[in-house]
Order: C-alpha cells, then structure tokens, then sequence
C-alpha cells in the first residue's frame, strides 16, 4: 500500500545521525530511526496538530494526541494512514472501536452506546483470536519471513514484557497478534518483537503491511 505523504517534509533525529525526507511522493530514510515517531511526525504534517478529528473541536496542542483508526488493541498499526489527530476526550471515548464504528457511536444516546460498544468488542476479540487482527484485508499479504531485513532498530523489545505477552498469544491462540509493517525494500519499520517471537517460534511466512512509497538506504 501507499501511504499519505506531505509534499515537503524532513525529518532528523536528535542527534542528527538519521534523517528522513520525502521526494516525489515518496519517503526515504536513512539511518536508524523509531518508526512510531517518524509516523507520528508525519501524521502532523498531514493534518495539522490543532483540529480533532471527530469533534471538530480546535485544541491546544497540550490536549491533542494522535489517534490509531483501527486501534493497536485490534492489530492497528502506526502509518499515517491510520493515524489521525484527536482530542483527549474523543480519543478516550473512542477507546477500541475503529474509526468507522465510533462514528456510529457518537449518535448513540448513553445506553445504546453501551450495548453497542460491547457487541463490537465481543465480535472483535472473536476475530483477534481467530486470525490475530481486525484491519481492512487490502493492507495486508504474505511474507516470507526469511525475505525482511530486521535492523537493531530502536526499542527492540525482544526482552521486554511486551515479547512475553506476545510469546502467551501465540501459544494460545497459534498465530501472531499483529502484522509487521515493512518498507517497499523489505526492511522491518515497524513489529520488531512481533517479528522475533515469529522468528523463534519458526514461523515460516507473517503478515505484513507492506509500504510501497518508502525506502530505506541500507549501508
């Protein structure tokens, strides 16, 4: 898939030994950079930083936050795709629910949106533990595990409590709880544990997002 870019945009980390820059359409990145911060980055760009989304509200940038449109609970990745400014308040309210069906929620009286939001969340674990994630079908394919290039990126996680409660999922359920997003020259951005439990417990093949307008230089 290809992802929203802004039609100016640099990016450099804190010490300046990675940047990143978009040119025609298209995002180039060089060093080693946390792919969370630079999604978040570039959501603002996109958007702006002052406006929710949902309420329309204007906000001072202390009470904005960035909202995943299907939520990382569900599998929901951190690509400007599914990123979008929001209140505090709506973010919170939104909670679980996807961007779709919170927009049905707010229409709802109190009691309504309870039940809603319940039967949502009990149709959405069903599907978590069947196949791991509720994302559109489009953002995903196949991967040969042995085809993505994993980096020491920032936050690796691999000792972590979040590659344990990764390692529990898939010893219960039989598969991974999220996709991994890679760039269109195969190089891990985001999934770093989710791709070292898959590595350890010899998965074969993972499901990626696999960004089409973005390249890594590889030194």
């Amino acid at each position: 898939m290809k992802i929203p870019l802004p039609s100016k945009f640099i990016y450099y980390t804190n010490d300046r030994t990675a940047s990143a820059y978009v040119r025609k359409n298209t995002l180039y990145i060089n060093g080693l950079i946390s792919w969370e911060k630079l999604a978040y980055d570039l959501c603002y760009a996109l958007n702006g930083r002052k406006v929710c989304t949902y309420c329309g509200k204007t906000v001072k940038k202390s009470k904005m936050t960035l909202d995943h449109m299907f939520p990382r609970f569900f599998g929901g990745v951190s690509i400007p795709t599914n990123l979008t400014p929001a209140c505090k308040s709506c973010n919170n309210k939104k909670s679980d629910l996807n961007y779709y069906e919170f927009k049905v929620f707010r229409t709802m009286n109190e009691k309504d949106g309870k039940r809603y939001r319940m039967s949502i969340y009990r149709k959405k674990r069903k599907i978590r533990f069947q196949r791991g994630f509720d994302l559109p079908r489009n953002w995903t394919t196949s991967m040969d595990i042995k085809d993505i290039i994993a980096r020491p990126i920032p936050d690796d996680g691999r000792n972590q409590k979040k590659y344990q409660r990764v390692t529990h999922f898939v010893e219960r359920y039989g598969h991974l709880p999220n996709p991994i997003v890679v760039s269109a020259n195969d190089v891990l951005l985001e999934g770093n544990t989710i791709y070292w439990v898959a590595v350890d417990f010899g998965f074969e093949y993972v499901q990626v997002i696999k960004l089409d307008n973005v390249f890594v230089k590889l030194r």
